[in-house]
C-alpha cells in the first residue's frame, strides 16, 4: 500500500430522518352522531339502537388503530 493512501481515513457521514407515519384517513374522521327525531317509545328504542351502533363502530375504529400502530 501506498504512505499517501494510507493516511487518508474515510469520513462517516451519520444522517438522521424522521418519518412522519399517519394512521389512515377513515380511522380518524368522526363518527356522525345520530339525531333524535322522534315522538314515540318505539323511536327512542331505535335512537338507542343507532347510539349503540356508532359506539361500536368507534371502538372498531380504535381497535384498527392499535393494530395499525402495532405494526
Amino acid at each position: 500500500m501506498l504512505i499517501a493512501c494510507s493516511l487518508i481515513k474515510p469520513k462517516v457521514i451519520i444522517e438522521t430522518k424522521y418519518i412522519k407515519v399517519l394512521p389512515p384517513s377513515a380511522l380518524i374522521q368522526d363518527r356522525p352522531e345520530p339525531k333524535w327525531s322522534g315522538t314515540t317509545n318505539q323511536d327512542l328504542v331505535n335512537y338507542i339502537i343507532e347510539q349503540e351502533l356508532v359506539i361500536k363502530q368507534s371502538n372498531s375504529d380504535k381497535q384498527l388503530l392499535r393494530e395499525f400502530v402495532n405494526e
